[in-house]
C-alpha cells in the first residue's frame, strides 16, 4: 500500500498588502519624484519572498528592488548577476524619500 501525504504549507495564506496605507502613499509620492511620469502599480511575481510571513504578523509588505535593465533581468540569479550603481542609487533615493515621508507623518 502506498500512502500519499500532501506537503504542509510553509507560507501562511494572507491578504495582499493594502494600497491605501501611509507607506504605499509615501512610495507613490517618492516614485513620482524619482521617476516622474511613472505610475505605481501592484504586481504579482512567481518568485517567493518573506512577505507572507510579515503580512501574517500584520506588517504591510511591498516588494521593491533596484532598477533593472533587460540585460540585468537576463542575468538574475546567474553566475554573472549584478546591479548597476545608477540603479542602486535610484533605489536608495526612492527608499530614503519614502522613509522620511512616513517618519515625518508619525
Amino acid at each position: 500500500m502506498v500512502e500519499v501525504i500532501p506537503p504542509t504549507r510553509n507560507r501562511p495564506s494572507t491578504p495582499a498588502s493594502r494600497l491605501d496605507s501611509d507607506l504605499f502613499r509615501a512610495l507613490e509620492k517618492a516614485q513620482a519624484k524619482v521617476f516622474p511620469g511613472v505610475v505605481t502599480l501592484p504586481v504579482m511575481f512567481t518568485a517567493a519572498t518573506d512577505s507572507a510571513q510579515l503580512r501574517a504578523k500584520g506588517v504591510q509588505a511591498y516588494g521593491l528592488g533596484s532598477v533593472l535593465t533587460e540585460e540585468d533581468r537576463a542575468r538574475m540569479h546567474g553566475n554573472d548577476e549584478r546591479l548597476s550603481v545608477e540603479g542602486i542609487g535610484k533605489f536608495i533615493e526612492l527608499m530614503y524619500r519614502a522613509v522620511v515621508d512616513v517618519s515625518a507623518a508619525n
